[in-house]
């Protein structure tokens, strides 16, 4: 027998005793598990985060950065869903990035940051 085949049965041995103890309780059951989330999953949340941080800049050349690597995220986003030939999902998650853009270049005209600026006297 092997040390790891020993140290198991030990191990075993141990848990029997616990468990046939007087007045042993059994822990509470999980009331929720873990939630894995897939790298597709993963990159398009930093997708979205990226977006949000654009629309919450008001530094044109820093929107402009977190646009771009937004824009690289979903290329990368894209090419994971099409080699696992996904096109339904990559079609969903494209047109709900779209809109998320949409939405933050609109908030980004509506607010010009000349707007926020002293007009001259």
């Amino acid at each position: 027998m092997n040390v790891f085949d020993m140290l198991a049965e030990q191990r075993y041995l141990d848990w029997e005793k616990k468990i046939s103890a007087p007045g042993y309780q059994p822990p509470p059951p999980v009331s929720r598990t873990a939630i894995r989330k897939s790298y597709e999953g993963y990159v398009y949340g930093e997708v979205l985060a990226h977006l949000d941080k654009a629309a919450d800049t008001d530094d044109t050349q820093k929107q402009q950065e977190y646009l771009q690597t937004a824009r690289q995220l979903e290329m990368q986003l894209v090419i994971l869903l099409e080699k696992r030939n996904m096109p339904h999902a990559m079609a969903t998650l494209r047109n709900a990035i779209r809109l998320r853009r949409q939405e933050v270049l609109e908030r980004a005209n509506s607010t010009p940051a000349s707007a926020s600026a002293k007009p001259a006297s």
